[in-house]
């Protein structure tokens, strides 16, 4: 078994890494549009402070199970 360990550490191989570059159209990069936005979330006050509980609970959970290991 050592013998083909040793035979593998001596054995060399010629790899090359290929990297592609990708042409980017500058248009797509930088729109003329100078106002361009994303859309905005139409959240309530409520529907937000909800999303905001279960976050908060669950990263609780996590801490509790990761604690626990």
């Amino acid at each position: 078994m050592e013998e083909a360990a040793a035979t593998r550490g001596d054995q060399s191989t010629d790899t090359k890494s290929v990297i592609i570059q990708p042409e980017l159209d500058p248009q797509a990069t930088c729109p003329d549009e100078p106002d361009r936005r994303e859309p905005k979330i139409n959240l309530n006050q409520g529907e937000f402070c909800k999303a905001l509980e279960i976050i908060e609970r669950d990263s609780l959970t996590i801490a509790v199970i990761c604690c626990a290991n």
